[in-house]
């Protein structure tokens, strides 16, 4: 389904709704939708032209460098399929030192580890069966640098922490993931002032449209003392804080979207339930 184009702030690169960017609108979630990245759409990409940038699907621009910045390196993740086949064919993989950077920071982003942090991550990996930890994406870095990270632990477990000013202020672990390797459809819902109300939800080969519990709970307080100041390192996909700990070799990436505002567990299903995920992930 086709529902038009619009011209993003980077360069003028012009976007149109198709995979993740056409299941959003037609769910009605455009409103707070800061960034969107489906890699199989050709909407990411610049026609040939660019092949070093991962285009933002929204049009606010929030574009994305393969690796630390401009130009081919050995940091660049690597993308396999065929742009505009929107199939599971599609992703970029790692060797264990790759990852994408941020070109420019949004509001949003910097507001993750501020006080009032109200705000929606949902991503698409295929993840490794593998004993070591993994970020997914953040720009926190361990006990000087302000941030937030969303991590794949050890133990098989979805984690977000917030780092800040030398102290790391809020962690909460979820629940193991069944069965690895393979395709997860991932989200976490975060409202800092909200009481018990964030979450984590899921769908895979396992469990659709499911809670990664936190304990024996669906949802919980994810208060804390936050820092206004902004994160000393730019946001970074495949790892955290402009590239440190990249993600597993062997791990996949398809989807990126983030909203600026706090997702209900029915709004994030329709993502999950979408064309875009479930049927093309067989999830």
């Amino acid at each position: 389904m086709f529902y038009g184009g619009l011209t993003g702030f980077g360069g003028g690169h012009s976007v149109s709704y198709e995979g993740l960017m056409d299941d959003i609108a037609s769910n009605g979630l455009l409103a707070n939708l800061e960034i969107c990245i489906d890699v199989a759409a050709a909407s990411c990409w610049d026609d040939g032209v660019d092949s070093q940038t991962l285009f933002d699907m929204s049009g606010n621009g929030y574009d994305f460098h393969l690796g630390a910045g401009a130009g081919s390196s050995t940091d660049d993740p690597t993308f396999n399929g065929t742009v505009g086949d929107l199939s599971s064919s599609e992703y970029f993989s790692f060797d264990g030192g790759d990852f994408f950077t941020i070109k420019s920071m949004p509001a949003s982003i910097q507001a993750m580890h501020a006080d009032g942090a109200d705000y929606t991550i949902f991503h698409v990996w295929y993840l490794a069966n593998n004993a070591a930890a993994a970020y997914l994406c953040g720009d926190g870095a361990i006990g000087s640098n302000r941030g937030t990270n969303v991590n794949w632990e050890s133990d098989e477990k979805y984690q977000i922490n917030v780092w800040g000013a030398g102290s790391q202020y809020k962690q909460t672990d979820a629940g193991q993931f069944s069965t690895l390797p393979g395709w997860k459809a991932l989200a976490n819902s975060i409202n800092e002032e909200g009481g018990s109300v964030s979450f984590f939800r899921r769908t895979d080969a396992d469990a659709q449209e499911a809670y990664l519990n936190v304990g024996s709970a669906t949802t919980f307080d994810f208060a804390f003392s936050g820092s206004a100041s902004a994160a000393a390192y730019d946001f970074a996909i495949g790892a955290r804080a402009s590239g440190q700990n990249p993600t597993l070799s062997t791990s996949r990436f398809a989807m990126f979207a983030l909203w600026s505002e706090s997702l209900t567990a029915g709004q994030i299903d329709s993502i999950l339930t979408s064309a875009s995920v479930s049927t093309r992930f067989s999830l």
